[in-house]
């Protein structure tokens, strides 16, 4: 039996299953809400836009980030 959040409200299609991963990853490990790059990347998911960024982990992925 697939689970509430395998499966969209009547009439609509489920939900990505990215979507459905990332909200899985968070609550697995013990957070209620997603972060910068994870909300962005559910919104992607559903098809409304988000401006485009990078993940930068140091300083120099911050600075490789910017002169793209």
């Amino acid at each position: 039996m697939p689970s509430p959040a395998d499966a969209g409200p009547p009439g609509r299609a489920a939900p990505p299953a990215e979507a459905v991963a990332l909200v899985r990853a968070a609550l697995a490990a013990g957070r209620t809400a997603l972060n910068e790059w994870e909300s962005k990347c559910l919104l992607a998911e559903y098809g409304v836009p988000v401006p485009d960024g990078a993940l930068a982990r140091s300083e120099a992925e911050a600075i490789a980030a910017a002169e793209r």
